[in-house]
């Protein structure tokens, strides 16, 4: 039905960079005559070329696409010049959608009969959605998945992987569900990790953690854009929120669905465990359910135990495996399956996980940020603390990650600060180079591999590698 008035409409698509070529694919199947507006100038020969073909004219400035048609709907994610993009939609009465806002209407007749999960947050997305898809595994459900690992469907035949090149963009999922249609594969529920914002169509959404210091999407807020996820879901839905994050926990003022709440650190909230944080000795954790809503009407009240894979890390694990459990539970899946799919959920590479090498642990995480290291040294420090051991750090790889660059000056400082409260600090690769060309002081290596050899010539120690 909505789709259908999206025909004959003049509708201007901006931000090519962050999903536009879904969204203008997608209403350009309506009938739409759509007009692209590139504003990071981010479009490539081929993408060009695919537009063109498909009679979509594209421009670099919102005015310039403006007075070629007469707009009856704009979809922005980000645009330099967003301001006036919304000041201009206000003052002309042309309703403007967020491009999670615009995918969730495309979407909501093909989905409505589905079960749909949403998942956004600053951090623990993927490996959070890891747990649900195998607890869905358990239950034998057909599932969509998509994640920044790429799109697969999921069914009793095994795993089957549409797209090996993930996506996280709100509009992405218009893509997703579209390679499952061709594929003739129409799955009971449908998994979206999503970068910022909430799709609308949710039965269960999730917002794990809110990154403040972005300012990104709506009114350059990453706190206004996840809080889509709130503003949009249903009435019927459930939202799970995590508790241990003050902007997160706040968003159960801005929906009428349900609302779950879990913490590590907070008593009285719907989801929480006896344990704040995984170490390599821990074997177990027990969670404590109390009063937890689910979409299809019914309360659940339960303590259950789980093992999980010994190689999960920190604080950030056992917060994920809350995550995963109330949103599994919030599905209305059974207990069993919860507790089977988190005990066989794999851990994923780079994502806070540790092993033992020569008595050594050694801890794996990401570099994609200043606050992601951040926070990895301040897991690493704690353990290390606890089993008085030294800790050493190694940062290193790519400079570069999928959206700009780490603000290597904010980094570097930081690092510097708080240098003499560990043993030793090893660099390497263009992320390396970049740290030391600020000043940071460390030792040079030739690789992640060199640099993890060197340190464990002596044993006991606790090793930190962040890599991008």
């Amino acid at each position: 039905m909505y789709r259908k008035r999206l025909k004959g409409r003049d509708i201007i698509v901006v931000d090519m960079t962050h999903g536009g070529m879904q969204l203008c694919e997608s209403y350009k199947e309506c009938e739409s005559n759509v007009v692209a507006v590139d504003s990071h100038n981010t479009l490539s020969a081929q993408e060009r070329s695919s537009l063109s073909s498909r009679s979509i004219p594209i421009f670099k400035d919102f005015i310039a696409a403006v007075n070629s048609c007469d707009p009856s709907l704009v979809a922005l994610q980000y645009s330099p010049d967003r301001e006036n993009i919304s000041l201009f939609c206000g003052k002309t009465g042309i309703p403007l959608l967020s491009h999670a806002k615009a995918a969730g209407l495309l979407l909501s007749k093909r989905l409505q009969e589905s079960r749909v999960v949403e998942i956004t947050g600053a951090y623990g997305k993927t490996s959070t959605l890891s747990h649900v898809e195998s607890i869905l595994s358990e239950t034998g459900s057909s599932s969509l998945v998509m994640s920044s690992t790429g799109i697969k469907m999921i069914d009793g035949s095994g795993v089957h992987l549409l797209d090996e090149h993930g996506s996280i963009t709100p509009a992405y999922a218009l893509k997703a569900v579209s390679m499952a249609d061709e594929n003739g594969f129409n799955p009971e529920t449908f998994i979206f990790e999503v970068s910022l914002g909430g799709l609308g169509i949710g039965s269960v959404g999730a917002v794990l953690n809110v990154p403040l210091h972005l300012n990104v999407g709506i009114q350059r807020s990453a706190f206004f854009s996840k809080s889509q996820m709130a503003l949009n879901l249903p009435r019927t839905s459930v939202l799970c929120l995590n508790a241990d994050d003050a902007p997160a926990r706040k968003m159960e003022l801005m929906t009428s669905a349900n609302v779950n709440t879990y913490s590590i650190e907070r008593e009285n909230e719907t989801v929480t465990s006896n344990k704040n944080a995984l170490y390599p000795q821990d074997n177990s954790m027990e969670l404590i359910i109390d009063g937890l809503h689910t979409c299809t009407g019914d309360t659940v009240d339960t303590i259950f135990e789980f093992s999980p894979n010994p190689s999960f890390f920190g604080k950030a694990a056992v917060s994920n495996f809350l995550a995963a459990s109330s949103i599994a539970l919030s599905l209305g899946i059974d207990e069993q399956s919860v507790i089977t799919g988190l005990e066989k959920s794999p851990p994923l590479d780079n994502r806070l996980i540790s092993s033992l090498d020569n008595r050594c642990t050694v801890i794996s995480s990401t570099a994609t940020s200043k606050e992601v290291v951040m926070y990895a040294i301040s897991e690493a420090q704690e353990y290390a603390s606890i089993i008085s051991k030294s800790l050493h750090i190694v940062i290193g790889g790519k400079a570069k990650t999928t959206c700009g660059n780490v603000d290597f000056n904010g980094l570097s400082l930081a690092i510097s600060n708080i240098l003499p409260e560990f043993g030793s600090l090893g660099l390497y690769g263009g992320l390396g180079k970049e740290l030391v060309s600020r000043g940071c002081k460390g030792t040079i290596y030739q690789s992640r591999d060199h640099a993890i050899s060197s340190l464990l010539t002596d044993r006991g120690k606790v090793i930190l590698v962040c890599t991008n």
